[in-house]
């Protein structure tokens, strides 16, 4: 299967690439987002450093770029219609919506934290909920 990783020099975009050769994937494009002008593209391994606007691309998008990124390329995701998986977080309720309704056209799959943590975290509060009306309100914030 073809990858492209956008957002692939950011902490978890290489732990992606990380762990590739261990899987049946091929990285095809190595993505930085036009704002990252600290990068110097020629030195990145590998040197696989395109503009993430591109078109025509196939395989399967995996984005963990930020939520800035994604407003700004997920017109072309939405043209190329590639499966996407979006992998970061702070994204306005409009993109949210637009992911949605992209959906229902082709596969995406979007999880605003990959951490195994916060999904201990969510499956803890699903088993307490039946006990809500126990538990004094509380307020979580992010």
């Amino acid at each position: 299967m073809d990858i492209h990783l956008i957002g692939a020099y950011g902490k978890l975009g290489m732990a992606i690439q990380k762990q590739l050769p261990h899987h049946p994937c091929t990285l095809k494009g190595a993505y930085v987002s036009a704002s990252s002008s600290s990068i110097e593209c020629e030195t990145l391994h590998p040197p696989l450093c395109y503009s993430p606007f591109c078109s025509g691309i196939s395989g399967v998008c995996i984005d963990v770029s930020s939520a800035k990124a994604l407003k700004e390329h997920f017109p072309i995701h939405m043209k190329n219609k590639n499966p996407l998986v979006v992998g970061s977080t702070g994204h306005s309720k409009e993109i949210l919506e637009q992911l949605k309704q992209a959906s229902a056209h082709y596969p995406i799959l979007y999880a605003s934290n990959f951490s195994f943590g916060v999904f201990l975290f969510s499956k803890a509060l699903e088993a307490l909920a039946p006990y809500r009306h126990h538990i004094p309100d509380i307020e979580l914030t992010e």
